[in-house]
């Protein structure tokens, strides 16, 4: 498993991202963390980072930032994962859920 883990690390070294982004065609600024990925906040603490990130995680997932998407046969869905959080409900069953990912290179955040 370790040599796996290390290979994988190799393969795709960890990054740092701004906690906030710019878009860079509105100017608006969005939340940039995600509780999958994020680890911590870099020059804070960790119980500082930790303490953040939770409050920005339980902000994000307030139920006024969410849309609940019904899906039917032939349905197609887009969202820009800049700006956009997405969790999966397994609600489908016993429907298989197929999906195709598309990544457009663009900015780095800033």
């Amino acid at each position: 498993m370790d040599d796996q883990r290390e290979r994988i690390y190799a393969e795709h070294p960890p990054v740092s991202h701004p906690v906030a982004r710019t878009n860079l065609a509105t100017g608006r600024k969005a939340l940039f963390v995600n509780h999958d990925f994020t680890s911590h906040i870099e020059d804070v603490s960790p119980s500082e980072s930790d303490a953040l990130l939770r409050l920005l995680f339980e902000h994000m997932a307030r139920p006024e930032f969410a849309v609940r998407w019904r899906w039917r046969e032939g349905t197609v869905a887009f969202w820009d994962n800049r700006w956009t959080q997405h969790c999966a409900l397994a609600d489908y069953f016993p429907n298989r859920r197929r999906v195709r990912r598309a990544t457009i290179l663009g900015e780095r955040p800033v």
